[in-house]
C-alpha cells in the first residue's frame, strides 16, 4: 500500500526552531476514489496552519498492508516504511501557497532557505 503524507515545518518559539508535523494522509485507494481530495486537503491544513509553517513536503511511503492489518488486530511490532517518491503536483501546489504567502508579506520558501540553509525548511546537513 501507499500512503502520501503532508509533513510542514512549524516555526517554533526560539529562533532556528522548528517542529515537524504530519498533517494530513492519503491512501492508494483514497487517491482512486477522489483524486483531487489531498491536494485540496492539503492547501487546507495549510491556511489553518497559519504563518507559523516554515515549509512543506508531500512524501509517498510504500507500507506493507498485511503489517497494517496485522496492527488494526492489536499486533505491534516496529515497522519500516520507505519513501519511494514526492509528489510533484501536490508539492507544486503547495509551493504556489508559500509563493502567495510570501506576496502578502508571509514567510516564503527563499526566505526559510536563507535562515535554515536547507530544502523547503530542513536544517542543514552536518
Amino acid at each position: 500500500m501507499e500512503i502520501r503524507v503532508l509533513f510542514i515545518q512549524r516555526v517554533e518559539r526560539y529562533p532556528n526552531e522548528l517542529a515537524v508535523e504530519a498533517l494530513a494522509v492519503e491512501d492508494e485507494y483514497t487517491r482512486e476514489e477522489n483524486p483531487e481530495w489531498f491536494k485540496e486537503e492539503c492547501l487546507k491544513q495549510l491556511e489553518l496552519a497559519g504563518d507559523d509553517v516554515a515549509g512543506s513536503a508531500v512524501v509517498a511511503f510504500k507500507v506493507d498492508e498485511v503489517e497494517i492489518r496485522r496492527r488494526c488486530l492489536g499486533e505491534e511490532p516496529p515497522m519500516e516504511a520507505p519513501i519511494v517518491e514526492e509528489d510533484p503536483e501536490t508539492q507544486e501546489a503547495l509551493d504556489n501557497h508559500f509563493q502567495r504567502n510570501a506576496d502578502d508579506g508571509g514567510i516564503s520558501q527563499e526566505m526559510l532557505f536563507k535562515v535554515t540553509g536547507g530544502r523547503r525548511g530542513t536544517p542543514p546537513q552536518s
